[in-house]
């Protein structure tokens, strides 16, 4: 082989050996399916349909979402695995610091189907008015069969049907402490593993 083209050889190996990885990395979560590394970085959540009640900007809060694994509260001490995005930008009025976030959670104990669970959480607190800590969650879930999904990295685009709403806390009369702040009744979620946005 020519000298140059040892050099230009020698020269990409070391290359890819200082280049980072720029894969994603795999955990090892007992609360999802499967065996060692069955749970990815990173999920990706697509939101379509959210309707106004109190607020009128619920629409804003459609689009798709990254999610990034949280090791601290994910394994089977939690009896969970989670997936985390806390900076769901702030659409709907409230006063004050918001708490706006949305996530997974991945449930399993052995049976055939595993417990999936997407949280969109519009939280606020008011510093006019006096206090006021409250926030809407919404729920999308479904038990997904072992058989079809064998771990949380074999997600594409799948669906899971609304839920449910919870409202937590707040104080009555205050606007951005009001309950239903967003109709996700027919509203659409699904699920990618990975980050695909």
């Amino acid at each position: 082989m020519p000298w140059l083209e040892l050099m230009l050889l020698a020269s990409w190996v070391l290359m890819l050996a200082w280049y980072p990885c720029c894969c994603e990395k795999q955990f090892t979560c007992e609360p999802c399916p499967g065996g060692t590394n069955n749970a990815p970085q990173y999920m990706t959540v697509v939101i379509s349909g959210m309707a106004d009640d109190t607020c009128a900007n619920c629409d804003d809060y459609d689009g798709t979402y990254v999610l990034e694994f949280d090791e601290d509260l994910s394994g089977a001490a939690f009896n969970q695995c989670i997936w985390i995005n806390n900076a769901i930008p702030l659409h709907c009025g409230c006063r004050g610091t918001n708490g706006h976030s949305i996530y997974i959670i991945s449930t399993y104990d052995g049976d055939v189907t595993w417990g999936f669970y997407v949280y969109l959480e519009i939280g606020c607190t008011s510093a006019i008015g006096g206090p006021c800590e409250r926030y809407n969650r919404y729920l999308w879930s479904d038990n997904l069969s072992v058989a079809t999904y064998t771990d949380c990295n074999g997600l594409e685009d799948v669906s899971v049907s609304y839920t449910s709403t919870f409202h937590h806390g707040g104080t009555a009369g205050d606007y951005p402490c009001a309950d239903n702040q967003c109709d996700a009744s027919s509203a659409t979620c699904s699920v990618s593993s990975g980050d695909t946005a």
